[in-house]
């Protein structure tokens, strides 16, 4: 009964988190659940594509571009203290390069419908195979863990559009050139550290399988000649172990590439208008150190530190699991070779040999469209070319220094 009501609960969060992602356009299928045939308690969950999500992205993208002629313009004619030729550059660019991100993510996710479909539907079925191994994903921790993730980013949210209407007492214009193009970012980077998650998960799972037959045969190794009979009914088991354990591993690296390559633009497009939101942020909150008759009122500074948090917070997030991800892949041709070295069996040497062989010709890579890497080095790029950047913004800044910066939302 209890498994019952937490498989229900389960399912209840997955569908939640999935029309969360459906409303904004980042899921252009469908999910659909059924009872299992086996067992009537469980309930197995599968994706379906579907023409009604494609249609809705198309009309998302419409109003994204026709947004536009309300947001422009409301940007060059909005007046404030301070105003200058760059400011006013950089605040249109910025609405312009925020309205092309959200257009080119939406008609990505209809073009890769069926590849978003197949994703998830494998790892549904990776998810089963590593059931029958005995190594079951453990449901509980995987929902606490992304719900934690996904409540502390909603919280961030919250606070940082109340602190900035506080702060600026935001209009509508504003909402359709920063809120809305960071909020859509963030998602989607979110949605995609929930993916790798996932598949994180199932590596380690292969991982601990490969890692505790590595250790039964270095114990077996050391059995006398008397239990050699033992030795032979172990290894015919291990050889079935390893080659499911192979298919299970060829499943996810499949669905890695795939995920890698579904995610590659949207996600470039992403990282791009983050950076250029935080140099023009970071440029507001420096300003005044610079300019020492200036000063920022403490709502203003408070707001500008939460915008930048809220953006380093989910990418953060995902090139820690880029990493996490790639060193996982790596221990699994550790494990392999380890066992190459503990067993004595023809056959089985052979079946992970060729298991050996399958890992060296499947390099997992995760990267914006192969400009740069997804992991932690990414951060220490933004980190070093935002400062330079700064520098050279703050080189041009030749007109009258801002005289107040109150009325001016810093964050655009």
């Amino acid at each position: 009964m209890l498994q019952k009501l937490f498989v229900s609960r389960y399912v209840c969060w997955v569908i939640f988190f999935f029309l969360l992602f459906k409303i904004i356009g980042l899921a252009t299928f469908s999910i659909r659940s059924n009872n299992s045939k086996k067992k009537r308690s469980e309930v197995v969950l599968s994706f379906i594509a579907t023409k009604f999500g494609i249609t809705y992205n198309l009309l998302l993208s419409c109003l994204t571009l026709a947004s536009t002629y309300i947001s422009i313009p409301g940007r060059y004619y909005m007046e404030y203290e301070g105003k200058t030729i760059i400011t006013r550059t950089i605040e249109i660019f910025q609405g312009i390069l925020g309205t092309l991100m959200i257009y080119i993510i939406l008609i990505c996710y209809c073009m890769n419908q069926a590849t978003l479909v197949r994703i998830g539907n494998r790892l549904i079925h990776i998810e089963a195979e590593l059931r029958r191994l005995q190594q079951p994903i453990n449901g509980t921790r995987v929902i606490c863990s992304l719900l934690a993730v996904y409540v502390f980013q909603l919280g961030l949210f919250i606070v940082t559009l109340v602190t900035d209407n506080i702060a600026f007492q935001s209009n509508f214009v504003e909402w359709l050139t920063d809120i809305v193009p960071a909020t859509f970012a963030s998602c989607l980077i979110i949605q995609y550290f929930t993916v790798l998650y996932l598949i994180n998960v199932a590596f380690v799972n292969v991982n601990r399988a490969l890692e505790s037959l590595c250790k039964k045969w270095l114990d077996y190794n050391c059995l006398e000649s008397s239990y050699r009979s033992c030795r032979v009914f172990v290894n015919n088991f291990s050889i079935q172990s390893i080659f499911q354990l192979r298919d299970v591993h060829e499943h996810l690296c499949d669905v890695s590439a795939d995920v890698s390559k579904v995610y590659s633009l949207p996600i470039l497009n992403c990282v791009v208008f983050i950076f250029y939101t935080l140099v023009y942020t970071a440029y507001y909150l420096l300003h005044p150190l610079i300019y020492k008759n200036e000063i920022l009122s403490t709502a203003i500074v408070i707001n500008t530190i939460f915008w930048i948090i809220f953006f380093l917070y989910p990418l953060g997030l995902l090139t820690t699991k880029v990493t996490a991800l790639v060193s996982e892949i790596g221990k699994t041709e550790t494990f392999v070779n380890a066992s190459l070295k503990l067993t004595i069996d023809r056959q089985l040497k052979a079946e992970l040999k060729q298991f050996s062989l399958h890992l060296l010709h499947r390099k997992i890579k995760f990267t914006a469209d192969g400009f740069f890497d997804l992991d932690n080095t990414l951060l220490k790029m933004i980190f070093g070319t935002t400062v330079t950047y700064l520098v050279i913004i703050m080189q041009f800044q030749t007109t009258t220094p801002l005289s107040t910066i109150c009325c001016y939302n810093c964050t655009t």
